[in-house]
């Protein structure tokens, strides 16, 4: 503005603010621990409510529904091996030859089989019940950990989200590498405590029973494990 009485212009208010302002009164950032302690309480919101990624969450949900139906089922297949082996036990006209013994032999290693298989589908619930601690161990301890990544806004890599890079996912979020190895013995122990078990059958139809008879049930034991043989073709093409 210009005055008027002396013809002199006026310094603006606005033009010399800042050098009327104490430097205690300037505007600062906020200082660097003071900015740590702020990113470290929101992390702490963040964990307290935290959640699996939908995509994680739903893969654990149905390798765990998987390992709960095998693990009943490998537990039945046990005690029908269990009741085979009394019946056999209690059966004193068999002779102790060869076929006898090698009946004996696929009866107790398809319990042995269907116990172990029903203990990694045991293992396999239990350690995803304890996925969300794994993840938050993850994010808390390691920076650069996809968890991490993924709770401050990053998406999961695509690449990640294809049914091939599964267990590669569920690693990536704190899930141990053993899982797979568990899921391959899981699987493995229900094909072949399957194949025991009616092994098991035939040897003792063929002993105990006629020559019509185990002729006619060899082809239903064939169609009862149909089912079994196609996870075995699907589970090689894999």
């Amino acid at each position: 503005m210009i005055s008027l009485a002396s013809g002199t212009e006026e310094p603006q208010e606005s033009t010399f603010r800042a050098a009327n302002v104490s430097p205690n009164e300037r505007p600062f950032p906020p200082a660097p621990v003071e900015q740590t302690r702020n990113d470290t309480e929101g992390l702490s919101r963040l964990l307290q409510e935290y959640s699996l990624p939908v995509a994680v969450a739903s893969s654990l949900t149905s390798w765990t529904k998987g390992a709960n139906s095998l693990a009943v089922i490998m537990a039945l297949l046990a005690g029908v091996q269990v009741g085979l082996v009394q019946l056999v036990a209690q059966n004193e006209s068999l002779p102790n030859d060869v076929t006898t013994r090698t009946l004996r032999w696929f009866m107790y290693a398809g319990v042995l089989i269907d116990l172990g298989g029903t203990a990694s589908a045991i293992a396999i619930v239990v350690t995803s019940t304890a996925a969300v601690a794994a993840a938050r161990d993850k994010i808390i301890l390691e920076e650069d950990s996809l968890p991490h990544k993924v709770l401050k806004g990053d998406p999961i890599p695509e690449i990640l989200l294809t049914e091939e890079r599964e267990t590669e996912l569920l690693e990536e979020f704190g899930i141990p590498r053993t899982f797979k190895l568990l899921g391959w013995h899981m699987l493995i122990s229900f094909i072949t405590g399957s194949l025991f078990i009616a092994i098991s059958l035939c040897i003792w139809i063929w002993k105990t029973e006629s020559s019509v008879i185990f002729g006619t049930l060899v082809p239903l034991v064939l169609i009862t494990l149909s089912p079994v043989f196609l996870i075995l073709a699907a589970t090689v093409q894999e």
